[in-house]
């Protein structure tokens, strides 16, 4: 269930945001598969977004802290006082394997209304369902979702369908092709607030982990 509150793509080259229509503030997703459950919660201020891998303890697994426009994308070990700079990775599929639908299916997920994108590949025997919209607060998950295409399977399929500027999945649902459930990801909050810049910083005793 969502509650709404009110009270990272290697990119090529820079982008400009529109920071005045921008979304500040914190969204949480829940993740969970057979074996695990985990929460992403995302802060997001101007062109800044951190986020970080939390374990149902609460416990922070990682971190990624990305500058969008400076194209620097960051992973950080907070366990061991680490960081290391992310770089690209080509990542494709060939188009005959790939099959995206973008049907006419709707539903409402607490509140707001959510368009159903499916990409399906055959030869992976699997499918995605993504449930979208376009009514929650703008923070340019397009070009957030290309830089997680890099560490997350959902949000790489995510990156393979076109026109998807101001949209954001509600919902993930990995299915095989016999209809198993295999993964879910759904998001569980979201808080327009303002943010200290703090959050954005790497710590000064944290070393860099040279590739």
């Amino acid at each position: 269930m969502i509650q709404f509150i009110f009270g990272v793509l290697f990119l090529l080259q820079p982008v400009e945001i529109d920071t005045v229509q921008s979304f500040e503030g914190t969204i949480r997703l829940k993740q969970s598969s057979k074996y695990n459950t985990f929460y992403y919660d995302y802060y997001i201020k101007d062109q800044l977004v951190r986020v970080d891998k939390t374990a149902k303890s609460g416990q922070i697994m990682g971190s990624y802290i990305v500058d969008i426009h400076q194209l620097a994308v960051f992973a950080i070990d907070h366990k061991r006082n680490l960081y290391s700079r992310q770089f690209p990775t080509d990542m494709h599929l060939p188009k005959k394997d790939v099959e995206i639908i973008k049907s006419q299916n709707t539903k409402e997920v607490d509140g707001f209304t959510c368009y159903q994108w499916r990409v399906r590949n055959r030869k992976n025997n699997t499918e995605f369902a993504f449930w979208v919209s376009n009514e929650v607060p703008e923070f340019h998950y397009d070009v957030l979702g290309d830089l997680l295409k890099n560490i997350d399977k959902a949000h790489f399929y995510y990156s393979l369908i076109p026109d998807k500027q101001n949209f954001m999945p509600l919902e993930i649902v990995e299915r095989n092709l016999v209809r198993k459930e295999r993964f879910r990801s759904e998001v569980v909050t979201i808080h327009p607030k303002t943010l200290d810049k703090a959050l954005f910083i790497i710590p000064g005793n944290y070393q860099l982990l040279e590739p």
